[in-house]
């Protein structure tokens, strides 16, 4: 969930932050917030969550992490303008990946609570920051799903090959 995909891991973590800050998970929130701790760009995204100064954020990180508050709130709460705006900054696949990071922390700040887990003191040492391998910060997706034209396209070549009686073979 957070170290493959199209969407960098620090707006991940910071999705998954912000998730736990609205779900009052202390012990997912600590948690993440150690893993964001461990970059450069995740020092930034924690600290503005942290005191709320995220319209200091670029415009992608503003918009996931509104597209992780409207899902978090309600499951059929991005409404048509917001998703015109998300739609107009991620492609499917990265849709997908906002998507399942939401749903995953939504599940896992239930599942950390509901067994009352508690936040265990090396968590909270400022000073361990845990050693992330670069390639995991920033990765390519390694299958994307097609785009409306790329699908289009496809049939309109699909019903040419069928009526010159060509086609593939079974």
């Amino acid at each position: 969930v957070l170290f493959t995909g199209r969407l960098a891991t620090p707006t991940k973590l910071a999705m998954a932050l912000r998730i736990a800050q609205l779900q009052d998970s202390p012990y997912v929130a600590a948690h993440v917030e150690r893993l964001l701790r461990a970059t450069p760009s995740g020092l930034v995204l924690a600290e503005r969550l942290r005191t709320g100064r995220t319209q200091e954020l670029p415009a992608t990180d503003r918009l996931a992490l509104r597209y992780a508050d409207l899902l978090t709130s309600d499951i059929h709460g991005v409404d048509d303008q917001t998703f015109r705006a998300v739609r107009g900054e991620f492609n499917d696949a990265e849709i997908v990946e906002l998507t399942i990071v939401t749903a995953f922390f939504n599940y896992f700040t239930r599942f950390t609570e509901g067994l009352g887990l508690p936040v265990e003191a090396w968590v909270l040492d400022a000073a361990a920051k845990p050693v992330l391998p670069a390639a995991t910060m920033e990765s390519t997706a390694r299958v994307a799903l097609a785009t409306d034209a790329e699908l289009k396209s496809a049939a309109e070549l699909g019903g040419r090959l069928a009526a010159s009686g060509g086609g593939v073979a079974n």
